[in-house]
């Protein structure tokens, strides 16, 4: 992670994202790799999504906590504005600086984001397009994305068998809260059963 969010702003967008996703996917083929699943967490699962609709050859994957269709979203503005403050604390960042930097932040994340929601918006309508095994994995008390999103996906995904998962007391980040163990094992057990 970067210790200044206005890189994620400044440097980043969804088509470089997109772009990221695109070139290791390549890299990955270009080492003899002929089975690939992929997946993200988050604005993550957007790309993986998006990756399986437009590959075919991709053997799976899924999302964690992504907001790909959505539910009466919280506000994401809200929260990354207060992870951003906490970031800057964090890295010992000066009260004038933080100050200074929040204001940015403050006067262009939502650009960022009405970006991010059309590229998401794009995704969303080529769900049927999924043919591929796909996991969902869902924290129930997440404070980022509507846990009532993850349904709403995977009624979505009307050519793919979904395998869906809900993590009761979890919150965004399921890949190193307290749910980290049980979607461990659920992970395994999907792919144990894609790669047979």
């Amino acid at each position: 992670m970067t210790p200044d969010f206005m890189d994620i702003l400044q440097q980043g967008s969804p088509e470089k994202w997109w772009a990221d996703t695109q070139a290791a996917i390549a890299f990955l083929k270009s080492k003899g790799y002929q089975h690939i699943s992929i997946f993200g967490i988050s604005l993550g699962g957007t790309f993986a999504a998006k990756a399986l609709e437009m590959d075919p050859d991709l053997t799976g994957g899924g999302s964690f906590g992504s907001p790909i269709l959505r539910k009466r979203q919280f506000s994401v503005h809200d929260t990354f504005m207060r992870m951003a403050k906490a970031n800057y604390i964090r890295y010992h960042i000066s009260e004038a600086e933080m100050n200074s930097k929040l204001e940015w932040l403050e006067n262009h994340v939502d650009d960022m984001l009405t970006r991010i929601a059309d590229f998401t918006a794009t995704v969303a309508d080529h769900l049927p397009e999924i043919h591929q095994p796909y996991f969902i994995g869902q924290g129930l008390a997440d404070e980022i994305v509507n846990p009532g999103s993850a349904s709403l996906l995977r009624d979505s995904l009307v050519n793919a068998q979904v395998s869906y998962h809900e993590y009761p007391g979890a919150t965004h980040m399921i890949t190193v809260n307290k749910a980290h163990k049980q979607l461990e094992s659920d992970l395994s057990q999907f792919l144990t059963k894609l790669y047979e």
